[in-house]
């Protein structure tokens, strides 16, 4: 009886209680079950709250079941993969005109980013981020400074994504439509007509990133990159803490003007 109600508890959650609680825990695997507890009764906010008892049994099967996939390389401007095969897990730099001004205004963008944040030099994205920023080229416009932060932004998000799934051995198809990246995406692309059909809220951004500054978007996806491309960080403020700096400066918009 005993393990028929702990399966009933695991079985219990809905689907967007579930994908909040592997979200969180994909960001926070280090973190114990109770502090993945308490970050996922945030995320759920007045929806209902999830216990620390299944959480741990949750982890204790993902942890169980992933393996983390081999790092990315790195897609430098103009590489070209031998036609031999020889270096069939890299890939080549695009040969189509949009293709390239894509990835050049990208790489400008992120070679101008990052020095502000980490020491280590930018020498390019990872092919993997490189193939989702082509992916999802029109749902920006480059000639706004935002458009091509979250662009980058957008393009790692489901980078990450996708490796989570492969080392979660699961198909590609999980980045569908209900997929936090999709989501944010769709967030991002309807902001300025239907802004609450898929509010954002991820780790990253605890607020709509349209309602940011543009010195506070690029410091938050200026982190957001150096974490993930494994480069050396600037700055001593554990990341997490960005949204306090998001909300200072969202206050500090909102007030009256002095005189």
């Amino acid at each position: 009886m005993a393990i028929l109600a702990k399966l009933r508890e695991f079985m219990a959650y809905t689907a967007v209680q579930e994908a909040i609680i592997q979200d969180v825990w994909r960001v926070n695997r280090e973190k114990s079950a109770a502090e993945i507890t308490k970050l996922a009764n945030q995320e759920l906010g007045n929806e209902a709250k999830v216990t620390r008892r299944s959480v741990a049994s949750r982890i204790k099967t993902w942890s169980e079941r992933f393996q983390e996939p081999e790092p990315d390389p790195i897609l430098s401007m103009w590489h070209t993969a031998p036609a031999d095969g020889s270096e069939s897990n890299r890939a080549s730099w695009p040969t189509d005109p949009d293709q390239i001004k894509t990835l050049m205004v990208l790489y400008d963008e992120a070679q101008f980013l990052i020095p502000k944040y980490s020491p280590d030099e930018f020498v390019g994205l990872t092919d993997r981020m490189a193939k989702w920023a082509l992916r999802i080229s029109s749902f920006f416009d480059h000639e706004h400074r935002p458009d091509r932060l979250m662009h980058l932004f957008f393009g790692q998000g489901f980078s990450v994504e996708e490796r989570f799934l492969l080392g979660m051995k699961r198909d590609v198809s999980g980045l569908g439509m209900n997929s936090q990246p999709a989501r944010g995406l769709l967030s991002w692309h309807q902001r300025l007509t239907e802004p609450e059909r898929h509010p954002i809220r991820t780790p990253e951004f605890q607020h709509p990133p349209w309602d940011a500054p543009v010195d506070v978007l690029e410091e938050i996806v200026g982190e957001y990159l150096v974490a993930h491309l494994a480069l050396r960080s600037s700055n001593p403020e554990p990341f997490m803490q960005r949204d306090v700096v998001f909300r200072r400066a969202n206050q500090e918009n909102l007030a009256p003007n002095k005189t």
